[in-house]
């Protein structure tokens, strides 16, 4: 399977001018969530609902957080929107002081802060100075770099300052 799709991203600067990214990303997924489907009913495996956080939350913070949890302390998410990550976290590592840092408010549900004992920060990373002087064994960045308005390696090194000797700076784009 990996081989399949792993080969499919040779097509993809061929199809993707004809059929356009969103619709050729959407095919790419359902074939491989068909063959998945079909994969796991020849294999006679029933579907793994019962670890749905584990599938919906991107793994490897739910890795990072498992692994650590005795060492995790200070967690910070650079953009968390709804504070899905931080909520996750939460469950994972009671004792996590977490953090959320966010150019606006309007995303958070206001109870999520005081429910999960969330710190919220606000501000522009790229243009203010972080408002604390603490150190983070976690930092997520992610869906936030796309977003930056100016070069992001200045950015990058505020960050990175930010983080313990130690600590771990997950970023997607």
């Amino acid at each position: 399977l990996s081989a399949l799709w792993g080969s499919s991203f040779m097509l993809t600067r061929i199809a993707a001018p004809v059929l356009g990214p969103n619709l050729l990303a959407a095919m790419r997924m359902s074939i491989a969530a068909a063959v998945l489907v079909i994969i796991m009913r020849v294999l006679k495996h029933r579907w793994p609902w019962e670890h749905w956080r584990e599938i919906a939350v991107i793994d490897w913070v739910y890795e990072h957080c498992t692994r650590d949890r005795a060492t995790l302390g200070k967690v910070l998410d650079i953009g968390p929107a709804y504070g899905t990550f931080l909520a996750f976290v939460r469950r994972l590592c009671p004792d996590a002081e977490l953090h959320a840092y966010d150019l606006l408010e309007t995303y958070m549900p206001p109870r999520l802060p005081v429910r999960d004992r969330i710190r919220c920060h606000r501000g522009n990373i790229e243009l203010d100075a972080f408002p604390t002087d603490d150190k983070f064994d976690l930092i997520l960045f992610t869906e936030v770099l796309e977003h930056l308005n100016f070069y992001a390696a200045p950015t990058l090194a505020k960050i990175g300052s930010l983080l313990t000797p130690d600590g771990i700076l997950y970023m997607t784009t």
